[in-house]
């Protein structure tokens, strides 16, 4: 009786568990890091009094009054280039960049996923920056280094 009803409860746990795990590598975060223009090696903090984002704004996290040497930075999937405007107590700089957008299938269960790459800088008016890695994943630490 006892391996009868081990069996029922081992039966009963395999049936709750999904089959498949519907975590892509792509996202829509660019993460950007901020470094002292005058030593480049060194991470600036930076404290800003808000940033505007293109697209829907409802999804974009409040930088207001954030004293930050990283922001995460999300992209419009609809789109094909999203603008920033980074907001400090002494000034307003754009950022603005383009990237392409492509559907991947993860798997027929979990559906499509976009992935994001062929990150580049449209414009921008910042002191300097550099794209450090133009694939925009989950495992990348810096998509984009800004130099104030």
């Amino acid at each position: 009786m006892n391996r009868i009803f081990i069996i029922y409860i081992l039966l009963l746990f395999a049936s709750c568990v999904d089959d498949e795990l519907c975590v892509g590598e792509g996202t829509n975060i660019v993460k950007v890091k901020i470094f002292d223009i005058n030593d480049p090696t060194t991470p600036l903090a930076v404290t800003f009094d808000g940033i505007d984002v293109s697209g829907d704004p409802e999804v974009f996290p409040t930088y207001a009054d954030s004293t930050l040497s990283a922001i995460n930075l999300t992209v419009d999937p609809n789109e094909i280039y999203t603008r920033y405007i980074l907001h400090t107590s002494t000034r307003s700089d754009t950022l603005e960049i383009g990237y392409a957008v492509q559907p991947k299938l993860i798997s027929p269960t979990c559906g499509p996923e976009l992935l994001f790459s062929q990150l580049e800088v449209i414009r921008h008016s910042l002191d300097s920056l550099y794209i450090e890695e133009s694939q925009i994943e989950r495992e990348v630490e810096t998509n984009i280094r800004i130099y104030y």
